[in-house]
């Protein structure tokens, strides 16, 4: 596991326009990738012609933010982060973070919570927003259309 940042803000801009182009390499060699081809990470690095420390970097170009990044075989890259032993303990999907922003966990926790107002029908969200008073003139002339 390895914690990158992002490039320094003082980086010279020719530096950082070649590191961005390392990156679009990077991208470029993972498309062409077989969907199950595995290589050795050095092999990649030589089809990408880059060394560990321009790898880096060309990584580090494309972040916004500290982020994360798990020793992984080549052709693991479309699969989410993942632990072996909770895997086998669970024997089911998850989905693991490491949390480096705790504001970060808020912000996932409160969008979760409130994904099912965005899931919410149009008929129910009408309902919702429609005044108190009109939906107990409803209730109210549904009990008195009622038969007795």
């Amino acid at each position: 596991m390895m914690i990158l940042e992002p490039l320094e803000s003082d980086t010279p801009k020719e530096i950082v326009k070649n590191n961005q182009n390392n990156l679009q390499k990077i991208r470029a060699v993972l498309q062409s990738l077989a969907k199950d081809e595995d290589m050795p990470f050095v092999d990649f690095l030589q089809k990408c012609d880059l060394s560990d420390e321009t790898y880096i970097l060309a990584i580090r170009s494309g972040l916004n933010r500290k982020q994360v990044f798990l020793k992984r075989n080549v052709k693991d890259v479309r699969i989410n982060a993942y632990n072996i032993g909770i895997l086998r303990i669970w024997q089911a999907n998850t989905d693991l973070q490491i949390v480096l922003y705790p504001w970060a966990v808020c912000v996932y926790i409160s969008s979760y919570m409130m994904k099912s107002q965005r899931n919410m029908s149009n008929v129910l969200r009408q309902a919702c927003d429609e005044p108190l008073s009109e939906r107990k003139n409803a209730f109210h002339l549904e009990q008195i259309s009622e038969p007795l």
